[in-house]
């Protein structure tokens, strides 16, 4: 009996992937009580004339930050009263489509998120002796329904476990139990017994690590479990983790005392030097049809000979317009041969299109090291490249500034966008004084992740140390600059409890 062999291919929310033939894939509305709106899905035509279906799914996220559809019967649908669109439609040949969506905010609805995923699905009638590939659509529209409501990120667990190779890695999970989804970044400074901070890094959920963002979205509700791994945490004993939670403009620091028992975990063991670059992060100008090549300097210091692996990648989250993709070749041998205590060079070419246009672009060559007698990975390294055309603006906010006592000391914590065209390099001076003026504490405050670019359209959480402070009221000022150059100076009260 012949069968015919069908492939469902999902275009999901989150990527471009498959953007092509439909849009928006992905919608965020501000909407207000008894609002009645109107969005529209274009498709683009098809050869011949086609029939699609389209029903409501449920948006779903799992616990690594991943999303995922459901559907489920209709009555048993959230809110699907607020929404109307047509269950079938025709594809004409030669014509793009419009296909209406209408809302209906509830006079009584409640300040918070509320998603809603149509999936368009093809339908085909295949000839039975061939394989057919169904491309489905998942288009989502998110409405925040303005009003008072609540926004609140808890800190549910933190713990240092070990992972599968018994390394030593935080684990914290957090928990969104507010009215509205919220793009949420966690970052831990580890100290020792003595407040001493031994490393800064970012902790990321599986979803951030897959997609290379640096923030992840929680759907209201949800739980998500972040972790990071230290690469300088060398022994057992007692610590102190610091976690900077930042979501919407509102930050939490939560502080844990740990303990690391002996025989349980293995710790570094220097894998971390099998590959060593003397440089980074690397910026031309450059004009359009013209060519510059480029030299990576690895180093490896460890002992063992390794194979290094270079491949080129986008930054998550960055417009497709601004990568340098298509202007990037990596030259010679791929993966090549390091040996220990020796040295090797990676070539890069970069040639711009004479139709370049005036902006900042951006790309990345992430370098991955093996031992070459096990295969065993052992360490990575990014090499950040942007090609300016023309001019570009550096311009950044802050906002969230929050200050806790720690034991010893206090510290502070802050948000940093960019909202201009360029990266930046941000690094802030803070002075705080008293009630009667008087300069009690002038300090640096940096990215947990250092010497990283903060490409436009993101944000960084920026820390700093400083004496502790007795209860009372206190004027600070924050002085944002990129390599000495201003960007942004703020002021305001500090009151501490």
């Amino acid at each position: 009996m012949k069968k015919n062999f069908i492939i469902l291919i999902i275009a999901i929310i989150y990527s471009v992937a498959f953007a092509i033939g439909v849009e928006p894939l992905s919608k965020e509305l501000s909407v207000k009580n008894g609002e009645k709106i109107e969005e529209t899905i274009k498709i683009d035509p098809e050869l011949s004339d086609k029939n699609i279906k389209l029903e409501l799914y449920e948006l779903i996220q799992a616990s690594n930050g991943e999303f995922n559809f459901i559907k489920k019967p209709d009555d048993l649908m959230p809110y699907s009263s607020w929404i109307d669109f047509p269950k079938e439609a025709l594809i004409s040949a030669g014509q793009k489509t419009l296909i209406p969506v209408k809302f209906n905010i509830p006079i009584n609805a409640k300040a918070g998120t509320y998603n809603f995923v149509i999936m368009i699905t093809p339908q085909e009638n295949l000839d039975p002796t061939q394989i057919g590939i169904i491309m489905r659509y998942a288009i989502r529209f998110t409405l925040n329904v303005g009003g008072i409501g609540y926004k609140k990120m808890d800190l549910s667990a933190i713990e240092i476990s070990p992972d599968t190779n018994k390394k030593p890695t935080i684990l914290a999970t957090l928990t969104n139990t507010s009215d509205f989804d919220l793009k949420t970044s966690i970052n831990a400074i580890l100290r020792d017994d003595n407040g001493k901070i031994i490393e800064k890094l970012p902790l990321k959920s599986s979803y951030m690590d897959k997609n290379d963002k640096n923030y992840q979205k929680i759907l209201q509700g949800n739980s998500i479990y972040f972790y990071g791994q230290p690469k300088y945490l060398l022994s057992s004993g007692n610590y102190k983790i610091n976690l900077f939670v930042s979501y919407d403009d509102k930050q939490k620091i939560y502080t844990s005392n740990i303990n690391i028992p002996d025989n349980i975990f293995k710790f570094a063991s220097g894998e971390e030097l099998s590959l060593r670059l003397d440089q980074n992060l690397y910026t031309y100008k450059m004009f359009p049809g013209t060519s510059k090549t480029t030299v990576v300097n690895t180093e490896n210091m460890s002992n063992y000979d390794t194979i290094v692996r270079a491949t080129y990648k986008d930054f998550g989250g960055l417009s497709i317009d601004r990568s340098i993709n298509q202007w990037v070749e990596i030259k010679g041998q791929n993966p090549f041969e390091l040996r220990n205590k020796r040295k090797s060079r990676v070539i890069v070419t970069l040639k711009t299109t004479k139709e370049a246009s005036p902006g900042a672009y951006y790309g990345k060559i992430e370098l991955d090291s093996f031992n070459k007698e096990t295969g065993k990975y052992l360490t990575s390294e990014d090499v950040s490249l942007e090609i300016l055309i023309g001019e570009a603006t550096r311009e950044a906010t802050i906002s969230g500034f929050t200050y806790v006592n720690l034991e010893d000391n206090g510290s502070v914590s802050f948000k940093v966008e960019n909202i201009g065209d360029r990266f930046i390099l941000p690094k802030a001076t803070i002075n705080i004084q008293n009630s009667e003026r008087v300069l009690v504490a002038s300090f640096d405050a940096l990215p947990i992740e250092e010497n990283k670019w903060l490409l436009p359209n993101d944000y960084m959480i920026l820390t700093g140390d400083t004496p502790k402070l007795e209860p009372g009221e206190y004027f600070y000022n924050i002085s944002l600059k990129h390599d000495n150059k201003g960007l942004d100076n703020i002021g305001g009260v500090l009151n501490v409890e």
